[in-house]
C-alpha cells in the first residue's frame, strides 16, 4: 500500500470519525501516511489487515520492553 501523494509505503490506520460510517458500509477504511500525513481510504480488508499487523507489532514491542526490564 503506497501513499498517492508522496509514494511512501509507511501507512497506518486512521482514527474512525462519524463521517467514516457510510464509507465502512461501502467497504472502505481510513488510513494515514506517516510521511506526509495524507488521509485516504483503502479497501476494508486491507485496512483491517493493516490494523491487525499494527496490533501485533505493539504486542511484540511490549514483550521486548518487558524482557529488557526483567534482566
Amino acid at each position: 500500500m503506497k501513499c498517492s501523494l508522496c509514494e511512501s509505503n509507511r501507512m497506518h490506520t486512521s482514527r474512525l470519525r462519524g463521517a467514516d460510517i457510510p464509507r465502512i458500509f461501502i467497504l472502505q477504511y481510513p488510513v494515514r501516511c506517516r510521511s506526509c500525513m495524507e488521509r485516504r481510504y483503502v479497501s476494508l480488508f486491507d485496512g483491517l489487515n493493516l490494523r491487525k499487523s499494527e496490533k501485533l507489532r505493539q504486542q511484540e514491542a511490549r514483550r521486548s520492553s518487558q524482557g529488557a526490564t526483567d534482566l
